[in-house]
């Protein structure tokens, strides 16, 4: 114990893992919940076992076997008592002190042959002769601290053949000094007019933007009125200063001219690092295991510089905001909003090198250590992995090359030489184009901003229905006065947002869809609709916005006597609703009118009782939110909270009793938001608006669901469900897995009140998932479908129809705490906006997939690969099932004696057998006979494709890189083993069976899918899926098969995903041998039983 310790002595913790950490004692009882007490010191009980989680605040990724690995070696105490006037310096003061003890002091050196510093710096240096080769170094380091890994190699050999004297190393303060500082005393240490080559290293990379300046084509005014009122809102008047000498008229880089031919920009937190906006303690802690795993880097004075800071700022608990070198990487820093700022471009070049760590033993346990600083995003342990594609764009292009590996961190992309070559080749060509493949180019931008009505607007023929498509809130973009504000990124980036002001004067319009949510829905939709989208102003009442709804459904109705359906996207069904309600409130028949031709209101996700994401908004903790707060430096967090806060659509779609909302907590009551504490310093609602708001929707309850309307629910892990106030004032929300991860089933209420579906996919997916719009169609035409199932997908859920209900009471669980974002770019924004998750667009190998399928008619017993197959609970073993048994020599039936073998929805068994003839079996569980749908299959292959594959990856039998028939020059040999496998047309056969095309469809899509996964995994350069044989008896069902993939081929862009092409080869029947001509009339002449089933639908009323 430690009861006597003082709050300002070092604890040093030591795993048995070897992670150490270094915190203060104040901090350390705050960590664990503690009290503070007086002082003492001396050596710990050196086994104390930490249960449940490792040393940081229960990281996400802490699983209950990686918390066992976490165990107490020793805790020291380590009183540090600074003599004198030392005591008394700041923070600041601090790190300069131990920044001036590195040598070289700060200043600009020639590198010699060794890699070492020369003593002196450079004098005056000449324009002429060549370009300077400048290396800058990174955080807390030196130029040999950061690069002298280069030292002796090949790479360092031919840069000083290239370059010779010319390299030199720029030594500065990267802690007590800021970026633009750096930057400025560089610029006035290199001839006017020189031609720069740069490599940089992490923090130096900004550094080394900063320099980028010098070509940006903007006037002065734009300058000013941009460049400098970020810092000016932050009160940085010395930054300001300091920008003007250098990036102003008269400032350096406009006298001096240089020319940034060559840039090198190596793990830099160009959009900042989350690891810089956490405390200082894990901040150099980590580093500083990081440096003691590298011998050569442990021996350096680095090492004890590091070490030296950490425990002094430790001591005095210092936050990143008082370093000015280190605020200065924080996603909220004016210096990222500089580098980042939509509009800017440079001519400058660059060549991003990016890294993701993924290492085992001591790497693995300082990813776990880290977790919680980075929130799950890449990262090599220091700068998440996706703010090093950030800074300022290039008229030219950027590029990139992203490393993964277990040998990869934040220190040694320099150690390594498959990087440390590419430096050098990018350094040292002449092209304009990326001297290796390795590159690939750096895009950036939202793609599909706005829903294009051009590919929306068919040859309408007469007799094609028509279909409103009703977006969700935030997903209309918004015009002000003509001009483009929601979502506009530069608008937003300058204080746009306050244009939206609700009420105010400014003339606002509906403009465009967010084509990311809709375009491709409306795509698929307009092959069988007209396709008429409803844009419409989210921050109004849905009252509101119905009647102009109303208005414009009645003028289709009256143009013509086709069917008119409406297919709404969350906050779309309310608009849907209210038009229905508010019609018929004022004697109209518009519903009846719509009922009459067919048509249906089909709700996507639609938060009927309200959504706790609208709570989650008005306490600043959505991400979008932090999102503009980062963007928008003139309003910050509390000022969009203030406008958002008086929107009607938003306050309209609080949670409401009704929808289980948490006892003694009624959002509806002005009272309950005036009692609450105001810990978080935000803006509430006003009295006036709530209650407003709670009129709207007790005329919605009042109205009840209109007749002929249907509900489509999502599905995601955990979705807020309820509130807590904390003892200290705060506000933190529960989750559930009842829901879409936006709206909880319980306030969907569609499974009491109307027919309802479950899609795999979350909330704001639900109208940008391609696998689902067949069905979605359905619903449409028919009021039905079978390609969705009726009854949840997530596990916490029991098994039971929608219309019936079915959901397992299931205790909250709580929420993570807000995740910080990085400075946002375009795309990313876009996406928070309309709740849809989008996966880093970076890859390691960047190309588009071929998926070769192809079709052989005959005995299985030819099959290729291990083969597919499905099993029905409570089925024996029958059929092709059978005849695989026998050739497996019984291996399923031994498995189906032991109560293993899959059956349920959902599982999957992989049954390997090298030495037979097919290799294996992938048993897919289809639950009960006569409940098959197309989203059983997907989801079956889906789980048996990845358990496969996962198989394939971990044979240790296995060393070839692919399938055993792949040609020499194949794309996967020596790279990626390939997890191949046939199958039969699952779900084809029994009762309410599949068609051919629909079978097909769904084993390609729970392909794709199983690839995608692979590809979130990191496992895409080890092992995937790159053929599949559909094998198949009958030579009817076969050519069927072959033209419903054919089919699948032309149609691959909407119904699968761009990341993947399909390929039939060959594009005919594959005569293996053995099958035969046409299948039996009857399935049950192929070993089929007949199967029975009698059930009694007891009245809700008995007993």
């Amino acid at each position: 114990t430690f009861e006597d310790a003082a709050e300002d002595d070092i604890v040093e913790r030591e795993w048995t893992n070897g992670v150490k950490q270094w915190v203060s004692v104040a901090q350390l009882r705050q960590d664990l919940g503690q009290a503070g007490t007086t002082r003492g010191g001396g050596l710990v009980s050196p086994e104390l076992r930490v249960t449940g989680a490792p040393p940081l605040e229960s990281p996400p990724a802490a699983t209950t076997r990686a918390a066992g690995e976490w165990v107490l070696k020793g805790l020291k105490i380590l009183g540090i008592d600074p003599a004198g006037e030392a005591a008394k310096w700041t923070a600041q003061r601090i790190v300069g002190h131990f920044e001036d003890q590195l040598k070289p002091a700060a200043g600009l050196y020639r590198l010699s042959g060794d890699m070492v510093l020369e003593e002196k710096a450079v004098g005056e240096l000449a324009a002429d002769g060549g370009a300077y080769l400048i290396f800058i170094h990174g955080t807390a380091s030196t130029t040999v601290g950061s690069f002298g890994q280069f030292a002796g190699t090949d790479e360092w050999k031919k840069l000083r053949e290239q370059y010779g004297e010319r390299i030199l190393g720029f030594q500065h303060r990267t802690m007590s000094h800021s970026p633009i500082e750096n930057a400025l005393d560089l610029a006035r240490l290199l001839p006017a007019g020189a031609t720069l080559h740069l490599l940089t290293h992490s923090r130096g990379g900004l550094v080394g933007e900063l320099l980028c300046l010098n070509p940006v084509k903007l006037d002065e005014d734009h300058l000013h009125a941009q460049w400098l009122d970020p810092f000016r809102e932050a009160h940085r008047e010395a930054d300001v200063k300091l920008l003007e000498q250098l990036a102003g008229r008269e400032g350096e880089l406009a006298a001096k001219k240089f020319k940034i031919e060559k840039f090198v920009r190596v793990a830099c937190p160009a959009r900042g690092t989350l690891l810089a906006s956490k405390r200082l303690d894990k901040y150099f802690s980590l580093i500083l295991n990081l440096l003691g795993l590298i011998p050569a880097l442990e021996a350096s004075s680095v090492y004890d510089f590091v070490k030296a800071t950490l425990l002094e700022l430790a001591k005095r608990r210092t936050r990143p905001e008082e370093l000015p070198g280190l605020e200065a990487m924080m996603p909220e820093s004016p210096v990222i909003h500089l580098l980042n700022q939509p509009g800017v471009s440079t001519e400058a070049d660059l060549a991003v090198i990016a890294g993701d760590v993924e290492g085992s033993g001591l790497w693995n346990h300082l990813k776990v250590f880290a977790t919680d600083l980075f929130y799950r995003e890449d990262h090599d342990l220091v700068v998440n992995t996706e703010a090093m594609y950030g800074g300022m764009n290039r008229e030219q292009g950027g590029y990139y090359f992203l490393d993964r590996g277990a040998d990869v961190n934040h220190f040694s992309y320099f150690a390594n030489a498959r990087t440390r070559r590419l430096m050098q080749v990018w350094l040292m060509t002449t092209k304009q184009q990326p001297p290796e493949e390795n590159f690939r180019p750096l895009e950036r931008g939202a793609s599909m901003l706005t829903l294009n009505p051009n590919r929306t607007r068919a040859a309408v023929a007469a007799e094609l229905p028509v279909v409103f498509l009703v977006p969700g809130i935030m997903g209309t973009h918004l015009r002000v006065d003509g001009s483009g504000v929601w979502l506009n990124f530069p608008a937003l980036a300058f204080g746009g947002i306050s244009k939206l002001a609700y009420p105010g004067t400014n003339k606002i319009e509906p403009g465009e869809l967010v084509g990311l949510a809709y375009q491709k829905l409306a795509d698929y939709l307009q092959r069988e609709y007209e396709v008429v989208p409803f844009p419409y102003d989210w921050r109004k009442s849905v009252d509101v916005e119905g009647a102009r709804l109303a208005k414009e459904v009645k003028r289709v109705l009256d143009k013509h006597e086709r069917p008119v359906h409406i297919l709404a996207h969350s906050m779309g069904g309310l608009v849907a609703r209210a038009m229905i309600a508010g019609d018929k409130e004022s004697g109209g028949d518009l519903w009846e009118q719509v009922c009459q031709r067919d048509g249906r209101l089909v709700m996507l996700g639609t938060p009927n009782f309200g959504s706790y994401i609208v709570p989650s908004l008005m306490f600043g903790k959505e991400k979008i939110l932090r999102q503009l707060a980062l963007l928008d430096f003139r309003h910050r967090l509390r000022g969009v909270v203030d406008i958002i806060r008086h929107f009607p659509g938003l306050l309209e779609m609080l949670p409401g009793d009704e929808g289980g909302a948490v006892a003694n907590i009624d959002f509806f009551d002005p009272a309950w938001w005036a009692r609450l504490p105001e810990a978080d310093g935000l803006p509430r609602p006003e009295a006036k608006a709530i209650l407003a708001a709670k009129q709207v929707r007790d005329k919605l309850k009042a109205a009840g669901f209109p007749p002929r309307s249907i509900y489509v629910a999502g599905v995601a892990e955990a979705t807020p469900s309820a509130l807590r106030i904390t003892s200290d004032g705060s506000v933190t929300f529960e989750s559930t897995p009842n829901g879409d991860g936006r709206v909880p089933y319980h306030s969907a209420k569609f499974y009491e009140q109307v027919p309802g579906w479950y899609m795999d996919a979350g909330h704001g997916s639900l109208a940008n998932y391609p696998p689902a719009f067949p069905a979605l169609s359905e619903l449409l035409i028919l009021g039905r479908t079978s390609r969705l199932s009726d009854a949840p997908l997530r596990r916490g859920l029991m098994r039971g129809t929608a219309r019936s209900g079915g959901l397992v009471v299931v205790p909250t669980l709580p929420l993570p705490d807000v995740e910080p974002v990085l400075f946002p770019q375009e795309d990313e924004l876009l996406a928070a906006a309309v709740g849809i998750e989008i996966a880093p667009a970076r890859s390691t190998d960047g190309e588009v997939h071929t998926l070769r399928v192809s079709v052989g008619h005959g005995d299985l017993a030819l099959a290729r690969y291990p083969v597919a197959v499905g099993h029905y609970s409570g089925d024996s073993i029958v059929s092709a099932e059978r005849r695989l048994d026998r050739l497996l020599d019984y291996r399923l039936s031994q498995l189906f004696g032991t109560d293993l073998y899959p059956g349920a929805v959902g599982s999957a068994e992989v049954i390997l057998a090298p030495e037979s003839e097919p290799r294996g079996a992938l048993i897919v569980g289809l639950g009960e006979v006569g409940e098959i749908t197309p989203e059983i299959v997907r989801r079956g292959i889906t789980t048996a494709a990845l358990r496969y594959a996962l198989s394939v990856m971990n044979d240790p039998c296995r060393d070839d890189a692919g399938a055993d028939d792949v040609e020499e020059d194949d794309e996967s040999l020596g790279q990626w083993r390939s997890a191949a496998f046939s199958t039969l047309l699952i779900g084809t056969y029994g009762g309410n069976a599949l068609s051919v095309r629909r079978s097909v469809e769904a084993i390609m899509q729970g392909t794709i899918r199983a690839n995608q996964m692979l590809r979130a995994q990191k496992l895409w350069d080890r092992v995937r899926i790159d053929q599949i044989q559909i094998v198949e008896l009958y030579q009817d069902v076969a050519a069927q098969a072959v033209h419903a993939a054919v089919q699948l081929e032309e149609e691959l862009p909407i119904d699968f995903g761009e990341e993947t092409r399909l390929s039939v080869d060959p594009p005919y029947l594959d005569a293996l041998g053995g099958g035969r001509f046409i299948r039996p009339p009857g399935q049950y002449d192929s070993g089929w039983w007949r199967r029975i089933q009698i059930t009694n639908e007891r009245d809700p009323g008995t007993t």
